[in-house]
């Protein structure tokens, strides 16, 4: 019984997800304030955060600030901004990866499920796309991790563009090998979330 209300809670959360986005579309295209996109979503947001994460208008890829290249392996700093306490992961990742590698990465690190869209944006969550998840062809486009990180960048991802699990990645260092990262580095604070924490109230 508890398989099938998680399996109708996943189809619910598909639905939900449709229509959270579908109202952002609608909002931005229209020019709406914080305060009705807000309204919109839901309450998901608070306007402050809207202002911040949609803005005027969406930025074009143009826009995005190319890396200079850098070979190694990138620490990344992965931390979960929908908790009140600290949930956060390294991720230790050669530059010569790719954005959907990164991705299987962190739904690992924090134990998602890996059954929802999700994408790589630049300087807010949903700001000018770097890779996003589609239905039938995977991460697109799907760039190298060296084309647009290096020390000191930080970019988001987004799992499940309903629930919107939005993750900061910092680039915290390169190393040009193992034997250079510090032996005493932490690696993880906090305990992962559990993704579908009400499935059993939902028919």
């Amino acid at each position: 019984m508890a398989k099938n209300k998680k399996a109708a809670y996943k189809r619910n959360a598909s639905k939900r997800a449709m229509q959270k986005k579908a109202s952002r579309k609608k909002a931005l295209s229209r020019g709406s304030s914080p305060e009705s996109t807000a309204a919109s979503l839901g309450g998901l947001f608070s306007p402050p955060s809207l202002k911040d994460l949609f803005g005027a208008q969406k930025k074009a890829h143009k826009e995005i600030p190319p890396a200079e290249a850098v070979d190694g392996l990138l620490l990344l700093k992965v931390e979960l901004r929908n908790n009140q306490h600290p949930v956060w992961r390294r991720i230790l990742i050669s530059s010569d990866k790719q954005f959907s590698d990164l991705h299987y990465e962190i739904q690992r690190k924090f134990e998602w499920d890996d059954d929802h869209l999700a994408g790589f944006f630049f300087d807010r969550p949903y700001g000018p796309d770097i890779s996003e998840r589609t239905p039938f062809d995977g991460f697109v486009p799907d760039p190298k991790l060296k084309a647009f990180l290096r020390p000191g960048v930080k970019i988001f991802y987004v799992f499940d563009y309903g629930d919107d699990w939005i993750h900061s990645i910092t680039v915290e260092d390169v190393f040009a090998s193992e034997d250079n990262v510090p032996p005493d580095l932490v690696w993880s604070e906090g305990e992962a979330i559990e993704q579908y924490p009400n499935y059993d109230d939902e028919e």
